[in-house]
């Protein structure tokens, strides 16, 4: 009874901090069901899963696109869609490494990554291990809450709660708007590329129309209509 307690609190934690947030995706086909996975809710004690599937499940929320890219590789390509599963679940292994013995990641090579050693994928993970990190004591508080009649101790138990869980919604909207910001810098490249374009073009037009009159001033004048 106790390990399906900490399941349901681990799951109403999860939910209250990412539902407001979560992105539309298609529903994960692997897994506890839809409905979990649409609130960006952790698979349960006995459908865990592999760490592809966990990994595939944290896409769906925070990438859906890339989400979808890798659904498609696995049907088309099983082979290749495990090599690149094992490349990704390596290198942020290794992240997580650094991470905890105070080193910074290296440059991040993702296409339209944000800041070095940032990408959605990783300020995803971040955030999916800030809650394995606070889960022991939101358990602990949870239980300290049921086995108490004080109302004094149970505000006080609320109280740390709602910090716990502010902890986590901060996390989730500073990734967000990160990458919002993310993608307005790549907009804004965009934009300044297409405006040097069309500055080129007007330029180009102008040497083409300059270079039909010079040629037309080159021509001899017609002659003179026969009498």
């Amino acid at each position: 009874m106790k390990y399906v307690t900490r399941w349901y609190v681990w799951a109403a934690l999860a939910a209250s901090c990412s539902t407001t947030l979560a992105q539309p995706g298609a529903s994960w086909h692997q897994g506890p069901g839809p409905d979990s996975a649409a609130m960006g809710m952790p698979p349960s004690p006995e459908h865990a899963g592999s760490p592809t599937e966990r990994w595939l499940q944290m896409l769906e929320e925070f990438n859906p696109d890339e989400y979808q890219r890798l659904i498609a590789l696995q049907d088309q390509d099983p082979e290749a869609f495990r090599a690149e599963m094992r490349e990704r679940l390596q290198k942020h292994r290794k992240q997580f490494i650094r991470r905890m013995h105070g080193n910074p990641p290296p440059p991040s090579t993702t296409v339209g990554g944000g800041a070095p050693g940032e990408d959605p994928e990783d300020r995803a993970v971040e955030v999916r291990t800030l809650l394995e990190t606070i889960r022991p004591e939101v358990e602990r508080l949870v239980e300290a809450y049921r086995n108490t009649e004080n109302e004094d101790e149970r505000a006080a138990i609320r109280q740390a709660l709602r910090g716990l869980v502010a902890q986590v919604q901060e996390a989730r909207i500073a990734s967000h708007q990160r990458r919002i910001e993310q993608a307005r810098a790549m907009l804004e490249g965009l934009e300044s590329k297409m405006a040097a374009r069309l500055e080129k073009q007007e330029q180009q037009l102008d040497r083409a129309v300059d270079r039909i009159l010079s040629e037309k001033n080159r021509r001899p004048p017609p002659p003179p209509p026969a009498d």
